[in-house]
């Protein structure tokens, strides 16, 4: 008995999909199990949860007061507040000095930021975007000395985060201090389209499922049903953090859902690993058009089923969510339609469809060409096969064409975007995007069209090597 020889990248392709399998599986088996045990424990695993919630919004705002102590120290070490700063304590002159208000002009703030100057008096003497209540720093031992920060709010309207750098002379001597702002909320009494509302707390609520609630040094203990944790600052306390305690259910869902999104991971690796051995063992039937055919139709059903079956998981969605890069591309706001079983129900959609639709066609026509090189021309009806061939790429293209008419309709009439303004057309952070991509298509069709004109100005007898001219 002769032993059959396996390629290579067949053993090899075959150890890739069983681990894949493996994890597939094995990850399944683990959510079993860790459901079945934060059930039993059920409280710790509802204040581990709290901890991690209270540390994510903690390094967020240390993050926002490093930002805001880098922008303090740019301008406190800068010759030209520190001129302007002895010119007033020199001269003491209530005038600002105009290299000063040139500096701060110049500057471009982030939208929600604000910057002032003191004296050591303290008074405002330059101020540049939003402005605040003063706060308690004034009135420490520690101000003009050290870095400080607070928080400040302006009832019932604002809230802000406060950074105060000292400004000293080559000797060490204090000449006054940076102030610089960051809101976290700002409630507007009436919205528009020029005034809109910002809240952090809000956004914190959307991200983490839970009620935030932050308290100023010395403001009212949390109340029942609220998780309490200090707030660190770069030079001390914050304030208090106050947390909404989730039911037992939702720490149970939010588990489950994070061992769903790896088992989404595995579940898309094994299909695009499914699919790329479909492919290869689609071309491994070059040799005879009628398996190829046969063969390329089941690839083409599995292509587009792989699609909806993305759909199924939620991919890439379901990793696109909060404050994620490409979150407004999957944000049906924007872009909603049942068009297709969910194939444009939102932008990233659309375009994942679109990439798909742009994979299948041009495997047709790869298809096709393969098909037209195995025809023998000397063969019996080699003439009708072609065209048949011939007839049912026409038909295949002609799919398209009817596809992306309804695309277009649907994509007008059911989504919120303005096609006749000249801005706004993608969402906030996706128009990053939008040029890169445009490029990269109008350089597939140049490289299309030269290819194309080349194959019709070139000789048309036959090669035999290389059948047809004009379809290859």
């Amino acid at each position: 008995m002769v032993a059959r020889h396996i390629p290579r990248w067949s053993r090899r392709y075959w150890q890739v999909g069983l681990l894949l399998l493996g994890l597939l599986l094995g990850t399944g088996v683990f959510r079993v199990l860790r459901l079945a045990w934060l059930e039993r424990h059920v409280e710790a695993a509802r204040q581990a949860q709290l901890d991690r919630m209270a540390a994510r919004i903690e390094a967020d705002l240390l993050a926002r007061q490093q930002r805001l102590l880098a922008e303090a120290r740019r301008l406190a070490q800068h010759a030209t507040v520190r001129s302007a700063l002895q010119t007033l304590r020199r001269e003491d002159n209530l005038a600002c000095p105009e290299t000063l208000v040139a500096l701060l002009a110049r500057r471009t703030l982030p939208e929600r930021r604000g910057i002032e100057i003191y004296d050591v008096v303290p008074r405002r003497v330059a101020w540049a975007g939003v402005t605040m209540p003063v706060g308690t720093i004034p009135n420490t031992e520690a101000f003009l000395r050290q870095v400080q920060v607070e928080l400040v709010d302006d009832p019932p309207w604002r809230l802000a985060l406060s950074l105060w750098h000292p400004v000293v002379d080559a000797e060490g001597h204090a000449l006054g201090a940076v102030r610089v702002l960051e809101l976290l909320r700002w409630q507007m009494p009436v919205e528009n389209l020029y005034l809109d509302t910002y809240n952090q707390l809000r956004l914190w609520e959307r991200e983490l499922g839970v009620t935030v609630q932050l308290l100023l040094p010395g403001q009212t203990t949390p109340a029942d049903g609220q998780a309490a944790y200090t707030l660190r600052a770069l030079n001390g306390q914050l304030g208090t953090l106050l947390l909404g305690i989730p039911a037992s259910s939702k720490v149970l869902r939010d588990a489950a859902r994070r061992m769903d999104h790896l088992l989404a991971l595995w579940a898309t690796a094994l299909l695009i690993w499914v699919l790329i051995g479909m492919i290869r063992w689609m071309w491994a039937a070059r040799g005879s058009s009628q398996r190829l055919l046969k063969r390329a139709a089941l690839v083409g059903l599995a292509w587009w089923g792989a699609r909806y079956l993305l759909l199924v998981l939620d991919v890439p969605n379901r990793w696109q969510r909060g404050r994620t890069p490409l979150a407004p591309l999957f944000d049906p706001a924007h872009l909603a339609s049942a068009f297709g079983g969910g194939l444009m129900r939102s932008i990233g959609d659309l375009l994942l469809t679109a990439l798909f639709a742009l994979g299948f066609a041009l495997g047709v026509r790869r298809v096709v060409v393969e098909c037209l090189r195995s025809t023998s021309a000397t063969a019996p009806g080699h003439m009708l096969r072609a065209v048949g061939v011939r007839l049912v790429a026409a038909l295949l293209m002609l799919g398209p064409v009817v596809l992306l008419g309804l695309l277009v309709r649907h994509s007008v009439l059911d989504s919120t975007l303005d096609y006749l303004a000249r801005t706004g057309l993608f969402p906030p952070g996706s128009c990053c995007w939008s040029g890169p991509g445009c490029w990269c298509c109008c350089w597939r069709c140049w490289c299309c069209w030269r290819h194309w004109a080349g194959r019709q100005g070139g000789s048309a007898a036959p090669d035999p090597k290389r059948g047809t001219p004009g379809w290859d």
